[in-house]
């Protein structure tokens, strides 16, 4: 056997240098995973195609976030919301968490009329740039109808009653409004049973949870979000990947269905009528005694969705029967705690019979109001403000 140079190590191999055994089996494990990464990037690029051929989804900007145990509005986001064939529109929120880029002093200046407009995506605008939303339009119609206006758009995403009178509690009541509008659509129900909030004892009357629970619960809710939104480059994929997008939107449809379903489980009878009704009326009576204790006044209106102005036989009839049924609970909790209330229905549906521009986005995908929608919910809206709280008039 030939000896081993001066230069060779154990073994015979030269020194300092790796055996080629271990070398090869260094260079397979770096090709496999070259190849997992290659293959997963392929077959991500292929489920965005396909997705975007097949099933065409939405993709938006992250908006919500949690704030002291409650559903927010992410402080300075300028982002997009785009749904395939129906719209693309540019969206903003403040530092002071409300949609559109003004900055709003503590309290309003002297002979200036602040209004505060609480709710979901109806009111925060999906579907519609800052000036497009309702409470945008709603400021431009009472300011040239009544003089100084200032209407603070605090809606946000996905938002049920519970969360709306727990938001301005927290938050909306530092600006001192001396207006509060409540702005219920027919889902907010479905979001206070998917987050119950507030507890209605056997007399009526609705307690929010704690402060500790409350800061305990929505955590809990939203493991899974967490999850999603640690996702490398998430706020990038959430604006422009439709597959990210679809695999948010089913599981997020997932989980309320589940605690829904705890719900029906839970109670006797349907949750809607025994707990949602309840929750509904007690959460308006609870948040009315806030705004009188901020020194403002409450108003409640109501707002249909697009099944009730253009009626589809796709739609359950129950469906659209629970609409009537939280507007006379409304009607009930506003007349025994002397609130203005206003049904906007009979208006929408005649401006819709009078109108050639569709209110309502009509894609199957979506069905919120376009921006001609927001607009005759302002005119609505203004129109009742003025004639229920008796501002003056002015010329212009």
């Amino acid at each position: 056997m030939t000896p081993a140079s001066p230069e060779s190590g154990r073994g015979g191999f030269p020194a300092g240098k790796p055996a080629v055994g271990t070398s090869s089996r260094l260079n397979r494990f770096i090709g496999s995973i070259a190849l997992i990464l290659i293959s997963s990037i392929m077959a991500l690029v292929l489920g965005e195609a396909i997705v975007r051929v097949f099933a065409p989804t939405e993709t938006m900007s992250r908006f919500n976030e949690d704030f002291q145990g409650l559903k927010a509005v992410r402080p300075n986001v300028h982002g997009f919301h785009q749904i395939p064939d129906t719209f693309r529109k540019e969206y903003s929120t403040s530092a002071q968490r409300f949609r559109g880029q003004r900055m709003y002093a503590q309290s309003p200046a002297p002979a200036t009329l602040r209004i505060a407009v609480l709710g979901d995506s109806f009111t925060f605008g999906w579907g519609a740039t800052d000036d497009e939303t309702y409470p945008g339009n709603l400021e431009r119609i009472l300011s040239h109808d009544i003089g100084a206006v200032e209407v603070i758009n605090a809606g946000a995403l996905g938002d049920g009653t519970g969360d709306e009178a727990l938001w301005y509690d927290a938050w909306v009541s530092n600006f001192h409004s001396q207006l509060v509008v409540l702005t219920v659509v027919p889902n907010d129900t479905d979001d206070d049973l998917d987050r119950t909030l507030f507890e209605v004892s056997p007399s009526g009357e609705a307690e929010p949870l704690s402060r500790e629970r409350l800061q305990h619960y929505r955590p809990s809710q939203n493991g899974i979000a967490r999850i999603i939104h640690a996702i490398p480059g998430f706020e990038y994929l959430a604006e422009h990947s439709q597959l990210m997008n679809l695999f948010r939107r089913v599981v997020s449809l997932k989980i309320r269905d589940r605690r829904i379903d705890r719900w029906q489980t839970a109670k006797d009878g349907h949750p809607f009528e025994t707990v949602g009704l309840p929750l509904l009326a007690g959460e308006v009576a609870w948040l009315n005694r806030r705004v009188q204790q901020s020194g403002a006044r409450l108003a409640v209106v109501f707002v249909p969705f697009r099944e009730t102005i253009y009626p589809d036989s796709r739609v359950p009839k129950p469906e659209i029967d629970k609409a009537g049924e939280m507007i006379a609970t409304l009607a009930q909790v506003c007349a025994r705690e002397k609130i203005p209330f206003h049904d906007t229905t009979s208006e929408m549906k005649a401006e819709a019979a009078a109108g050639k521009v569709p209110l309502y986005y009509m894609s199957d995908y979506d069905a919120h109001p376009t921006p001609a929608g927001y607009r005759a919910i302002a005119q609505n809206v203004a129109a009742f403000i003025v004639s229920q709280f008796q501002f003056k008039q002015t010329s212009r």
